[in-house]
């Protein structure tokens, strides 16, 4: 169906295997090469998405997609990074994880998800965030770029997932996180 001729055929082929998750793991090649589609590249980007890391072969298909000039097909491509980087223990219901748990491509996905972290599309900075924070203390390379958005005070939604997923590791940022809370709202016990 993702060959069909008919683009809402294509689209519903795509949307289909979005809603089997991983289980549509086995169509990735067919949805790497939907990438190449614009009328079906989004609901493809969000099947693979839904696989995990089991997504991982359509890697550079999505890629070259984060430099696209649409924000919404960046902001597709982000998240599908943000489905190869979630740990198998996701809970959607809990939006947490395991800690242990990380991503087998974590440390691949990083370096990906921190570049992306300063698109000019705020909606895509806040997914690579969250994508970070999926990848736990995998991504301790972005601390510097978390405490860099929170001095900046550029995205202080981004910075805080960033260093939320890396929990301990990022006790460096503290002083930048105090600095950013209103005196007001500090309790006196508190630090700082």
């Amino acid at each position: 169906a993702l060959r069909s001729s008919s683009v809402p055929v294509r689209r519903a082929a795509a949307s289909a295997l979005f809603e089997m998750g991983h289980k549509a793991a086995p169509a990735v090649a067919e949805l790497t090469k939907a990438l190449n589609d614009p009328q079906i590249r989004i609901p493809a980007l969000r099947a693979i998405e839904t696989m995990g890391p089991d997504g991982y072969p359509a890697l550079p298909g999505i890629k070259a997609l984060l430099s696209n000039k649409d924000d919404f097909v960046r902001l597709s491509a982000t998240f599908a990074l943000v489905g190869l980087a979630r740990p198998s223990s996701w809970s959607d219901e809990l939006k947490g994880y395991d800690p242990d748990d990380v991503s087998p491509r974590a440390k691949e996905l990083v370096p990906l998800l921190r570049k992306t972290l300063a698109d000019r599309f705020p909606q895509v900075s806040d997914a690579a965030a969250f994508g970070l924070y999926c990848c736990g203390a995998a991504s301790v390379a972005a601390l510097p770029t978390g405490i860099d958005l929170l001095e900046k005070k550029t995205n202080d939604e981004a910075a805080t997932k960033v260093l939320a997923g890396l929990g301990p590791a990022a006790a460096s940022a503290v002083p930048a996180l105090m600095k950013r809370i209103d005196p007001a709202m500090r309790c006196p016990w508190c630090l700082g």
